[in-house]
């Protein structure tokens, strides 16, 4: 063991992804993305929901 993985041990982190996996999609022309951004970086619209 290394001391990079004793330390992402001692403070909980894994490699593991996480449970909760969230993406965001634009409203207005449906592209989805894993990123919040604050304008869909395809068409530029601001209407970007969260998505469960």
């Amino acid at each position: 063991m290394s001391v990079l993985d004793s330390i992402r041990d001692a403070l909980g982190g894994g490699t593991e992804a996480p449970e909760n996996d969230v993406h965001y999609r634009c409203e207005f022309c449906d592209s989805e993305f894993e990123t919040a951004y604050s304008f869909c970086p395809d068409c530029g619209s601001e209407r970007i929901a969260e998505v469960a």
